[in-house]
């Protein structure tokens, strides 16, 4: 499909158009420059581009394959502390999307920064140079790939014949109700990346094996206290994080046959929390006064759960006082109040009034709400208050709720999808309807365990990690708009978990016998 030269009266009625939606948007577009990277094509045409763009073709001796065009600094509207950053975002990058391709590029990628946004760019193949001496421009687009195209996955059947798609597309989903908009997801069109493999320097640390020994939690503690794992039998081993070495005098070898079915196990200041299924020692404290002297477990003999322990949830405290939620196999959640009193802890446990119909499968707080999951339904509560909860229904099992580190209205869940694991939502959108982003690994390999509610993996400022049960770990970062898989690391068993270490090119993994630090280089 050929573009048709439009007269100028239509372009400046265009260009009026796309600043009035900005106004009602108020969104206000920075200065911006562009870092020129990548590729020369064999094309005698080099391209600069200043921020003022136009449709008339460039025709200087060299011109990128490949490059970003940046802004300086990321709009206001679209920061994370704007209620409607996400629609922001979808409006700014359709109209560098649209700008570009009057040059001949085409968006590939964004990425928004706290202190900018960066445009990945790449050379429409279907830009032809036009014959010297010839009045055309030297770069007309002769046809129209859907790589090149930027639209919203459910507008597939408005007119594209003229880059107003765009206008015309946004207008269209302005129009519909908030339900609607939600169960759409914004996305570039084009080939999937392929899964994309960083440098990774690996270094693993072997186990000693034991009886029912699967991999639970990495429990990853304040420094200078080493990492700690933990599993099912209730095998719990010391792994400095320097050397990458155990520590054999600080193991806690299981004291029974079979073990104590360990559950789930958190993390915070020096302390660990561990939670079990049955009726014996149902929650745990992990104590390590000292970095150099062995830890010990503290058990409470309050048993508040039918069936033991299923998860757990902690806000943290101290320096004397801790909050710890768990979920149980009866349907109910209980808050231990726990506190230090010289060389012993005593804790006053509480039922929540909020009430499940199925076994807690996961829990998360951010200090004022905790987000419970029960089969395929999450619940809201006000810990204050504990009024009723609020409730929002997912077409498959909730299974793991992560908390944002820094920003309080995303929640990211794992759930139990064969293709996409991982989804983040905004609380202040709400959490019913199609999620703000998707992601995840098809694990094609068979058991039992391939979609196990004990696997969990992590997320940080930028990034999401997570194990699969065909070994695989892997690696996202949500900032971008379609977020591609990085490969990080190929175990031999199934992962079932991984945290991110002091930074986030720094990953921990629990596999089989053996604990994997990894660190990424992007």
């Amino acid at each position: 499909m050929k573009h048709t030269a439009r007269a100028p009266n239509d372009n400046k009625r265009r260009r009026e158009e796309s600043e009035e939606r900005d106004e009602k948007i108020n969104l206000k577009l920075p200065k911006t420059e562009l870092k020129e990277e990548g590729q020369e094509s064999d094309n005698d045409v080099e391209e600069v581009l200043d921020g003022s763009h136009s449709n008339a073709g460039p025709s200087r001796p060299k011109r990128q394959t490949k490059g970003v065009f940046q802004m300086k600094p990321c709009p206001n509207d679209c920061l994370l502390s704007s209620p409607n950053w996400f629609k922001n975002r979808e409006t700014l990058t359709m109209r560098v999307a649209k700008d570009l391709r009057g040059e001949g590029k085409v968006v590939v990628n964004a990425i928004f920064f706290k202190d900018g946004v960066a445009f990945d760019w790449m050379l429409d193949l279907s830009v032809k140079q036009s014959p010297k001496g010839s009045k055309e421009d030297p770069f007309k687009i002769e046809s129209e790939s859907s790589d090149s195209e930027v639209s919203n996955s459910d507008d597939e059947s408005s007119s594209s014949s003229d880059s107003s798609s765009s206008a015309s597309s946004l207008s269209s989903r302005r129009s519909n109700t908030g339900h609607d908009r939600m169960k759409r997801s914004f996305a570039f069109r084009g080939k999937t990346a392929p899964m994309q493999s960083p440098e990774v320097h690996t270094e693993n640390v072997v186990l000693p094996k034991v009886n029912f020994g699967r991999p639970r939690r990495l429990l990853l503690r304040s420094d200078p206290f080493p990492l700690v794992s933990v599993s099912m039998s209730k095998d719990i081993q010391s792994i400095d994080k320097g050397s990458k070495k155990r520590i054999h005098d600080f193991s806690i070898p299981s004291e029974s046959e079979r073990g104590d079915n360990v559950q789930d196990a958190s993390a915070f200041s020096e302390l660990a929390v561990i939670g079990c299924k049955g009726d014996a020692d149902q929650l745990q404290l992990l104590r390590q006064t000292k970095p150099h002297r062995k830890p010990n477990l503290i058990s409470f003999e309050r048993r508040p759960h039918k069936g033991g322990v299923n998860c757990l949830s902690n806000i943290g405290g101290g320096p004397s006082s801790y909050t710890v939620f768990s979920g149980g196999f009866d349907k109910t959640i209980v808050m231990w109040s726990i506190k230090r009193e010289r060389q012993s802890f005593k804790n006053e446990i509480t039922t929540l009034s909020v009430v499940h119909k199925a076994c807690i499968s996961a829990l998360a707080s951010d200090g004022d709400r905790l987000y419970s999951a029960s089969g395929t339904t999450l619940f809201m509560t006000d810990i204050r208050s504990q009024a009723e909860a609020n409730s929002s229904r997912f077409s498959t099992k909730v299974q793991q709720i992560h908390m944002h580190p820094t920003d309080k209205s995303m929640v990211v869940l794992e759930v139990a999808d064969l293709h996409e694991q991982v989804r983040i939502y905004d609380v202040r959108i709400g959490l019913r309807g199609r999620p703000q982003m998707a992601f995840g690994h098809s694990d094609e390999s068979k058991g039992k365990l391939l979609t196990s509610g004990s696997r969990r993996g992590a997320t940080s400022e930028s990034y999401f990690v997570r194990g699969y049960h065909d070994g695989l770990i892997c690696l996202w970062d949500y900032r971008q708009a379609n977020p591609n898989t990085i490969r990080v690391s190929q175990a031999e068993e199934p992962v079932f978990h991984t945290i991110f270490g002091a930074s986030a090119n720094e990953v921990w993994s629990f596999s089989g016998n053996t604990v994997g630090y990894h660190n990424v280089t992007f």
